[in-house]
């Protein structure tokens, strides 16, 4: 039976991925690339734009950059304090998977975007997915320590394509039983969230309708909590807001008036219970 290396924690692991897949390949490295001089750091990106830019789900190489120099000991101006991380996975000195997160850090809470992941095609269906589901509740714990909130709760928030009912997508079904599997929930789907326009300045300029925002499902794992059925709009507001103080450090504010216009009138819903389902049963 394979073993989970060593550098995933047990405690990080949700019920549903606490066995290692059968074929988890042996010898896996993990691969932290700390700065844009890396050499892997140019290999990372381009996997991850030539499977994201297409549906404009990826941020200009300059933002990730700069991403990279944030530090969760360091406050910004509003009381947020923010963390990176991009990683690779390798397998025999070759490229099998890549993911990137973000930390944010307040009122001694962290929630964790969770922001790209791939696998690719040849290592796929073999455990590598759980590895790089887990591994971001580590760079929770690890920025709540730097952060001087050892004890804080900790979130993982992931953006999904919405299900399509009369256009099924396979991919999205795969991908979300996987993630209710590692103990994801969301919220009943039609809320309108929105995740901003990724697209370079210039051609969103040009673009005779402008800022395109993409509308997305939002699913969580609160660590520890995974058996909560229910979160409160404040307690789900909280972390949109998290998320989209993220965003504006590098959207233009006039890119982000779509989502905050919606995140303030999400505030003036009535409902102020939302129950959390498996994101498998969400239509």
């Amino acid at each position: 039976m394979p073993e989970w290396p060593k550098y995933i924690d047990p405690r990080d692991l949700s019920f549903g991925d606490s066995v290692p897949h059968p074929h988890l390949p042996s010898g896996i490295e993990l691969c932290r690339i700390e700065s844009p001089e890396d050499p892997l750091f140019e290999q990372a990106y381009q996997l991850l734009d030539d499977e994201f830019c297409r549906s404009n789900e990826i941020e200009p190489r300059g933002v990730l950059i700069d991403r990279l120099s944030w530090r969760a000991d360091q406050e910004n101006e509003n009381g947020f304090a923010m963390a990176y991380e991009l990683l690779v996975l390798k397998v025999a000195g070759e490229i099998a998977a890549v993911r990137d997160h973000s930390a944010i850090v307040s009122q001694s809470e962290v929630t964790v975007h969770m922001s790209h992941v791939l696998v690719l095609p040849s290592w796929r269906r073999r455990g590598l997915a759980t590895i790089l589901r887990t591994l971001p509740v580590n760079f929770a714990r690890r920025v709540a320590a730097i952060a001087g909130v050892p004890d804080a709760e900790l979130t993982l928030f992931c953006e999904m394509d919405p299900v399509v009912p009369e256009s099924p997508s396979l991919s999205n079904q795969v991908r979300r039983a996987s993630y209710a599997k590692a103990g994801f929930l969301t919220i009943p789907a039609g809320h309108g969230y929105l995740q901003p326009d990724f697209r370079p300045t210039s051609l969103i300029h040009s673009d005779p309708d402008g800022p395109k925002p993409v509308t997305l499902d939002i699913l969580f794992r609160r660590i520890g909590r995974e058996n909560e059925v229910e979160i409160s709009s404040s307690e789900l507001i909280v972390h949109i807001e998290r998320i989209y103080e993220m965003y504006q450090r590098h959207v233009a504010p006039e890119h982000m008036a779509a989502c905050l216009a919606w995140l303030e009138s999400f505030h003036t819903l009535p409902q102020k219970i939302y129950p959390l389902d498996k994101p498998t049963f969400v239509l």
